[in-house]
């Protein structure tokens, strides 16, 4: 199959490319930012989302049999640090992404991935049926581009399906995400080049964590058996507070280290609770979990070690 991925060059989308070549796709990426991390064999095309013409070309010419939607600003602070930009490249890029694929001859499937975020939150269980009901720039421009599918659907028989992923990390994720923020700190304190001291926001948030590697499996099985037109959540069914996760990773910390609250990572506004049923996605693709968190944590952690060029003198964790 040939597959074009939108916006692959961020965290997921590197994985996302070694998985479809594993499958025997021909991956092709755009983006406008830096292709280092892609593996070998990906092309790439340096395309602004936000120029359609220049999107409609690319779609001419690849003539992709799968559209991977990725690209998005995916952080809420940077969402809203400039609001505009975050509807300029997940709404209308979204929207140039639909149009671009339903004018070929031969449209694509295509899977939009949304964001948990869309969700009302603080339920016991989020299945595809809860209410939506976006609390920030960032959810709310991922569920105004979940309604832009609905309009191709209505104008141009678009064959899409929509994913809602809860929150997932693994290594290369950027310290900006509280996983990828706790692991890079304390490798940072076992090098010795910070004070045993870890910052944090609010630990008693609940959040359903997965890992990135489990997200893309789910992204590809959802092109070859999602149907057509709906939507599925990508969630472990299982949530963890944020001071569990801090527990486990002092487990794993080589240092001991005091945690401090500060009050420029808390945000008042957010969800107490976010957790997926993933129910429809395991019915209708298979698709289960296969990386616990802690393994998550561990690779977090030596990711950070390594690249902090940290001896890691203890045994290999296998992945259980």
């Amino acid at each position: 199959m040939r597959s074009l991925i939108s916006g692959g060059t961020g965290f997921v989308g590197p994985y996302l490319c070694r998985h479809l070549l594993e499958c025997g796709d021909e991956v092709v990426v755009f983006s406008v930012d830096d292709p280092s991390r892609l593996p070998a064999g990906v092309r790439f095309v340096h395309i602004d989302i936000r120029d359609a013409h220049a999107v409609q070309r690319l779609f001419e010419e690849v003539r992709p049999g799968a559209v991977y939607h990725l690209a998005a600003i995916a952080s809420v602070g940077a969402a809203r640090k400039n609001p505009r930009l975050v509807f300029e490249v997940n709404v209308t890029g979204t929207y140039n992404v639909f149009e671009a694929a339903c004018r070929l001859p031969a449209p694509p499937r295509l899977l939009n991935v949304s964001s948990s975020h869309v969700y009302e939150g603080d339920r016991e269980w989020l299945d595809e049926a809860s209410p939506v009901a976006p609390g920030n720039a960032y959810a709310a421009s991922k569920a105004m581009a979940e309604l832009i599918a609905v309009q191709f659907a209505d104008t141009a028989s678009a064959d899409y399906v929509i994913a809602r992923p809860f929150n997932h990390s693994g290594p290369g994720q950027e310290p900006a995400f509280v996983l990828s923020s706790f692991a890079h700190q304390i490798a940072r304190m076992e090098a010795g080049l910070a004070p045993p001291r870890l910052e944090v926001g609010d630990l008693e948030v609940e959040r359903d964590f997965l890992d990135v590697r489990d997200v893309v499996r789910a992204y590809r099985l959802l092109i070859e058996r999602g149907r057509s037109r709906q939507v599925y959540n990508i969630g472990s069914g299982q949530v963890h507070s944020i001071s569990q996760i801090l527990e486990m990773f002092r487990a794993f910390s080589r240092t001991r280290f005091e945690v401090h609250v500060n009050p420029d990572r808390l945000r008042g506004s957010q969800a107490r609770r976010l957790g997926g049923n993933p129910a429809k996605l395991a019915a209708d693709t298979g698709w289960h979990p296969e990386i616990p968190l802690a393994t998550t944590l561990r690779d977090l952690l030596d990711y950070w070690r390594a690249a902090l060029n940290i001896v890691d003198a203890s045994p290999a964790s296998s992945r259980s």
